[in-house]
């Protein structure tokens, strides 16, 4: 009875810390797949229409961050009159904070090569 007690201590030991498909590492360090997931940031869009147009909502790993009703630096309550013109502006707004810009701002002239219409009121 004490052997195979200590038979199953030995075999328990040997396979501590060592799945079976993990090859030996050599004395190299591993790279595990937490590191690889961590710089992987998911977004998503949500499009909604309201009374005065178009805009758009961006979660991240589904906390909402940013709630745009509005044409981002319009004076007034603009919407966009799309939901294309919406989701464009959206995508640039991700692309930004991927890039590390927090808050991402957007410019006049960005908005003018996204083909975004802004009412002559509101200019």
């Amino acid at each position: 009875m004490r052997f195979s007690f200590l038979f199953l201590m030995i075999v328990i030991w040997s396979c501590v810390g060592r799945s079976p498909e993990s090859p030996p590492n050599n004395g190299q360090p591993a790279v595990t797949d937490s590191v690889k997931k961590s710089s992987v940031q998911i977004y998503q869009i949500e499009i909604f229409k309201e009374l005065n147009g178009f805009g758009y909502s961006i979660t991240k790993e589904g906390a909402r961050i940013i709630y745009q009703p509005t044409i981002p630096g319009v004076s007034g309550m603009v919407g966009f009159n799309d939901s294309l013109q919406a989701i464009s502006v959206a995508r640039l707004v991700i692309s930004k904070m991927q890039n590390g810009v927090f808050p991402p701002s957007i410019l006049s002239t960005e908005l003018d090569s996204l083909k975004v219409t802004i009412p002559i009121s509101s200019r």
